[in-house]
């Protein structure tokens, strides 16, 4: 172990020596490694990868950040300004307010969640995104990066299913010490429905990377990892996943006329999925059925929602706080005839509801105005032909998150970075491929480097 000092002095001169790199690299690299090292957000001191107090993902997305900034600098390429980018602003701004204001801002989970959870670096992302990843070569890096480490989640699913413990890395997913959900596929998360999220948007990745492939070893690839990451799905046994998972599915195949047809063999492909990977593992079914069983959760989720309509119903307008509904929740919650009292000390499992608790009705609308605006909105409007593989896996990855966060807290970094990211590279196209669709086939020019 290196100590202390000389840990820090390593991790400056690797910061400098990356900062001089991201100079000069094609900024899809670094944040597309930034995004990829984000599994491992929350638990980099059980890597010991580095003596510093933030994670390296972190450090990686800080330099690609400053990277991009002085490149629009330096070129004098200024960006317009969306009506999305300023609901966006003016939510960010009134979510900042608050944690001043109730003093959340200076503690440390209090300002991560303001980053992560409500989304500053998400928000930042939904603004870079469409000129970092401008060309085909720079989204197949990122469809590359996804789909590896799809690969890299689903096999570890596996490991983790049938305790095939030594091949498992890195080694605290296997400890029962860390994180939560243990004795579920959770992965270098340590959560089951991080984990969950990012196989299926990683998976959805693996799709258009097929599409997109002309090489039938490249497409076999990606078959297979799709593959394997639907078995990991099964996996995580967590309901909310399954749950989001097939809405998404149905819901992407039948929001688009062409695709039409497939909803009616998703549903066979997804009943085999489940009858293969119980069959390869069989405990794994008893397992399932112990999840599906469960209360205490459905408990927990009953009594926080009954307590944050109790504390919406006393503060409608400004809300309690930013980051404060765990700590001033416990006077709402109530005992009921038939379900025992829980949920003291526990996050709200409904992000929507979360918003208005904490930031009062004008915040939480804010929030949710930028949300339908920038994500959701484009997710169901018209796209290009060369936007229209990314515009599906937007509405699946959508809806899968939305479904996810009414029954969840979802303060993951990986899940809400590749969200706004990948709605980035959607929304800013919208009105050149309205205006695309107005003109001759033969002077249409593909906005993000596809050709015709």
């Amino acid at each position: 172990m290196i100590a202390g000092g000389a840990g820090t002095l390593l991790a400056l001169g690797l910061l400098g020596f990356a900062g001089a790199l991201a100079a000069r690299a094609d900024l899809a690299w670094i944040f597309s490694l930034a995004l990829g090292l984000s599994i491992f957000a929350g638990n980099w001191s059980e890597l010991a990868v580095t003596q510093l107090s933030i994670g390296l993902d972190r450090v990686v997305l800080f330099i690609a950040f400053v990277a991009f900034v002085v490149r629009r600098t330096s070129t004098a390429r200024g960006s317009r300004l969306e009506p999305a980018h300023w609901l966006l602003l003016l939510a960010a701004v009134y979510a900042v307010v608050s944690a001043i204001w109730v003093g959340t801002l200076t503690e440390r989970e209090g300002m991560f969640h303001l980053l992560d959870t409500f989304g500053l670096v998400p928000f930042a992302m939904f603004v870079a995104a469409p000129h970092v990843f401008a060309s085909e070569r720079q989204l197949r890096i990122l469809l590359w990066m996804l789909t590896s480490v799809g690969a890299y989640l689903s096999v570890t699913a596996l490991f983790e299913t049938v305790r095939l413990n030594a091949f498992i890395f890195p080694q605290y997913i296997v400890d029962p010490d860390v994180g939560i959900h243990f004795g579920r596929a959770r992965g270098p998360f340590a959560e089951a429905v991080a984990n969950g999220l990012a196989i299926f948007a990683c998976g959805v990745a693996a799709i258009i990377l097929a599409s997109m492939s002309r090489r039938l070893a490249v497409r076999m690839t990606c078959i297979a990892v799709v593959g394997a990451a639907s078995s990991a799905l099964v996996m995580t046994l967590t309901r909310a996943i399954w749950l989001g998972s097939v809405v998404a599915i149905l819901v992407a195949l039948l929001a688009v006329r062409r695709l039409r047809p497939y909803a009616f063999v998703a549903i066979p492909f997804l009943v085999a999925v489940v009858f293969v990977t119980v069959s390869v593992v069989p405990e794994l079914g008893t397992r399932a059925a112990e999840r599906q069983a469960a209360q205490a959760p459905i408990w927990d989720r009953i009594n926080t929602t009954n307590a944050a309509f109790r504390m919406l119903d006393e503060r409608p307008l400004l809300g309690f706080g930013w980051d404060r509904f765990t700590e001033e929740s416990e006077p709402y919650l109530r005992q009921k005839d038939d379900i025992p009292l829980t949920g003291r000390d526990t996050d709200l499992h409904n992000v929507f509801l979360a918003r208005a608790v904490e930031l009062g009705v004008l915040g939480g609308a804010l929030w949710l105005a930028a949300f339908v605006m920038a994500v959701v909105l484009p997710a169901f409007a018209s796209a290009s032909r060369a936007l229209e593989p990314w515009r599906i896996g937007l509405l699946a990855i959508t809806i899968q998150w939305i479904v996810a966060a009414s029954l969840g807290p979802l303060p993951y970094v990986f899940a809400n970075l590749l969200l706004w990211t990948w709605a980035g590279l959607v929304y800013p196209h919208r009105r050149a491929c309205l205006a695309e669709a107005r003109r001759p086939l033969a002077d249409r020019r593909w906005e993000v480097g596809y050709s015709t």
